[in-house]
């Protein structure tokens, strides 16, 4: 179900809570998130829920969205990606175009973005030994050997996230760093060798 919100709903809090505690499963976020960040994560993490973030195309119609390589104007990025990723919000998907100055809904886009929530919805009831989980992290600045993401310490990190899944009940086997360095390292490798990617 869809509960509409405007500018003088009090709060989303009161429209999902129920004796203090989220009814819903998932919320897909459409509106403008304007000032308070700070105030927004706080209210984001007190929820404990997915909050997908939609976003307007309004640089032109479905056809030129579809022609567009980037989808997201770089000049809108602070307003509609970078604050609502800092607020926990995920998975920003397009939504609607502006055709001459209306904006409709992409029916792919719903579905993809509807599809999504479902998945996201279907996990959280799944225990975690059933989860499947696949790990991503930048390799930056580049290099073979590089592990440093950014400087972070991903061997290390790795370790420490392994063993806070298992304890949460992920079936995960244990790892040391000197498995993650060689782990990483050959799939790593390909990209800067070419010929050396495993069987």
């Amino acid at each position: 179900a869809s509960i509409p919100v405007t500018p003088q709903t009090p709060s989303i809090e009161s429209l999902i809570l129920a004796d203090g505690r989220p009814f819903v499963d998932v919320i897909l976020n459409t509106m403008f998130i304007g000032s308070d960040p700070e105030g927004r994560k706080k209210e984001a993490e007190a929820l404990g829920i997915p909050i997908m973030q939609t976003l307007s195309y309004r640089e032109g119609d479905r056809a030129a969205y579809l022609k567009d390589t980037a989808g997201v104007a770089s000049f809108s990025l602070p307003y509609s990606l970078t604050t609502a990723e800092y607020i926990g919000m995920m998975d920003p998907m397009i939504l609607d175009t502006n055709e001459r100055g209306e904006m409709v809904t992409v029916p792919e886009q719903a579905d993809a973005i509807v599809g999504k929530a479902m998945n996201l919805v279907n996990l959280q009831r799944k225990k975690n030994a059933d989860k499947k989980v696949a790990l991503f992290f930048w390799n930056h600045p580049p290099g073979e050997k590089n592990q440093g993401a950014s400087n972070l310490n991903v061997p290390r990190s790795i370790v420490s996230l392994s063993q806070r899944m298992k304890a949460d009940g992920y079936t995960i086997r244990n790892v040391e760093e000197d498995d993650v360095i060689a782990a990483v390292g050959a799939m790593q490798r390909p990209a800067y060798r070419s010929g050396t990617l495993p069987e």
